[in-house]
């Protein structure tokens, strides 16, 4: 019998590519992610570099994918075991490292900077203004307009920061009247000192000196600089370890043996090498001083260590907890009870007249309990998130008496607050005179936009403007935090489904003192402003217009006023004025 030979050929030829294509979908997939690069990273041609030799050096052996991330996505890939590898700078490193106490990261290699004595000292912050600008020290830049690069950069501006914490002893996240973002990029933070749009900008240190084509150098200045012998770049802070390239914990060992050799043996790019080493410390040492939120995963080590010496504890907080969670079940079916009851209310009676004649005749109760439902969602809301942070610290087994004696202590506050709220109410419906005394405007300000933050799942961009100088006004403090939220909330709610929310707080000082909330929300009609602040008109779908009403009625019980208009963008505007409070007046 006669055998093909041409067919035996063809089935092997087949069979190979078979094969092959078998082994290549085989590799072994390899993910490592990063925070966002530009042109203008310092570095970047090295850090380019360094993801393309690894993939040339591991090709046919492992399926590397490279992407990048901004901060708190990169926090989730780490958390989620999303990734493999990432590269990022010391600070953030810090923040997810196991080197004191976490078990999420470990680094394997750090960029070291040619212009600098030890890969210890390769970052830090420079802050720049105008060549002609008298601002030439820390404490001149207090109450100042500052540009930054981005929010993923935040390295430069935390070091600049410590600083101000250090030399000066004040607030140092306060210390500024307001923070601009440009596109990740130096030469746009440059641009903005320029034209007078900021006062002052903190860029990358050895941004001025790899990328001097792109600035002028009689047009700015570095101020607040300090001696550092270890790196010949201009810097205004300490200098901290730079770039990091770190395995995440689920990261193969000997994978990590191959990525160090590949990149301990990677051709320097502009000066740059890679290299093991270097120092934390000063890392370390900034979080502390800043009190970082994120530092609190550093603690873990030494917790482990103390908590079956305080086994007591988690039991009496476990009652603690079953009964905040019932008190905060027990509150929201209150709260949806009498919410249910306003709305029907409001299918019963079709006209607003109709509706007050109503509640005139069966007396304030509907009112007052109205009232309280809107105003104490934002209070439970921040006693509801502490106690899922408690109920996942007793889950996860991983109690810290210090986080759980301050979340205790913020849920002991918030319970007072609502007290004060429904006391307030209660006042309402009694018709009695606000107990006003002399109030700091800015701080209540400061602290409902926190409350913000603290209640609305949704990132908002918050730009604050105010004086560097007390504000003070003559109003029942519990009045004007009140307003002021309503009114930020109701702000927030507007815009919050844009591509890019941003809420701008103003706050204007005279013969009287207005606060000026704007959102980017969509453009409202002219019959619609007029019915702001109205009892049961709202623009919500599912709202009772409520909030801006209390306003309304806390601006006229407090000698105030609120207004509605379009500023010259279109956008919604808030104005609350209340009356300014003079030494003569008395508390």
């Amino acid at each position: 019998m006669k055998v093909d030979t041409r067919n035996i050929f063809s089935a092997i030829f087949y069979c190979g590519i078979f094969f092959g294509a078998s082994v290549s979908w085989a590799l072994p997939s390899i993910t490592i992610a990063s925070l966002p690069w530009n042109d203008e990273t310092v570095g970047i041609v090295a850090l380019k570099r360094t993801v393309n030799f690894l993939k040339q050096e591991l090709s046919g052996k492992y399926d590397l994918k490279f992407i990048e991330l901004n901060a708190d996505e990169l926090k989730n890939a780490i958390s989620n075991d999303k990734i493999d590898y990432f590269i990022s700078n010391s600070l953030f490193y810090t923040t997810v490292s196991a080197s004191s106490g976490g078990q999420t990261a470990s680094r394997i290699a750090v960029l070291w900077n040619p212009r600098s004595s030890s890969p210890t000292y390769g970052s830090g912050g420079a802050i720049v203004v105008r060549k002609d600008s008298s601002l030439s020290s820390l404490e001149d830049l207090e109450g100042k307009r500052v540009a930054l690069t981005s929010a993923n950069d935040f390295l430069p501006y935390w070091a600049v920061l410590k600083e101000i914490t250090d030399n000066t002893g004040k607030d140092a996240k306060k210390y500024f009247a307001s923070l601009a973002y440009s596109r990740g990029l130096p030469s746009d933070v440059i641009k903005k000192v320029e034209s007078g749009e900021a006062d002052s900008g903190i860029i990358p240190v050895c941004f001025l000196e790899q990328y001097g084509h792109l600035w002028s150098a009689d047009a700015i200045k570095v101020i607040a600089q300090k001696r550092a012998p270890e790196l010949s770049c201009q810097t205004s802070t300490d200098l901290y370890l730079g770039p990091i390239f770190a395995s995440t914990a689920e990261a193969n060992p000997y994978l990590n043996r191959l990525i160090l050799k590949v990149l301990l043996e990677m051709p320097a790019e502009d000066g740059f090498i890679w290299t093991a080493g270097g120092n934390l410390s000063k890392s370390h040492t900034l979080l502390q001083a800043l009190n970082a939120e994120q530092y609190s995963v550093l603690s873990q080590r030494v917790f482990f260590r103390k908590i079956r010496e305080h086994a007591d504890v988690i039991s009496i907080l476990a009652l603690i907890l079953m009964g905040l969670i019932a008190h905060y079940f027990r509150s929201r079916y209150l709260i949806e009870k009498k919410t249910g009851e306003l709305k029907e209310i409001q299918r019963t009676f079709n006209e607003t007249t109709l509706k007050l004649n109503k509640m005139q005749k069966v007396g304030v109760v509907g009112l007052m309990s109205s009232m309280i439902a809107h105003e104490l969602k934002q209070p439970i809301a921040i006693i509801h998130n502490y106690i899922q942070g408690l109920k996942f610290q007793i889950k996860s087994g991983n109690v810290d008496t210090s986080s759980v004696a301050k979340a205790l202590e913020q849920i002991e506050v918030q319970t007072q607050r609502a007290n004060t709220i429904i006391q307030r109410v209660r006042s309402y419906a009694r018709q009695e005179q606000p107990q006003v005394r002399r109030v700091d405007l800015k701080e209540q300000i400061n602290e409902a936009i926190v409350y913000l933050m603290q209640t609305d799942s949704v990132k908002i961009k918050i730009q604050v403007s105010m004086p560097v100088q007390d504000v003070l006004i003559l109003c029942d403090p519990t009045d004007s935090q009140l307003a002021i939220y309503n009114l930020l909330k109701n702000a927030a709610e507007a815009c919050k489904e844009q591509k890019n929310p941003e809420i701008s707080v103003e706050l204007e000082t005279g013969h009287r003192v207005s606060v000026l909330i704007s959102d980017n929300g969509p453009e409202l009609t002219e019959e619609t402003l007029e019915n702001f602040g109205k009892l049961f008109k709202t623009t919500k779908k599912h709202g009772l217009g409520l909030g801006l009403a209390i306003v309304n009625k806390i601006a006229e019980a407090n000698g105030g006023r609120l207004e509605f208009y379009k500023d010259k963008k279109g956008r919604t505007t808030a104005k609350l004025t209340f009356s300014k409070y003079q030494e003569k007046d008395k508390e």
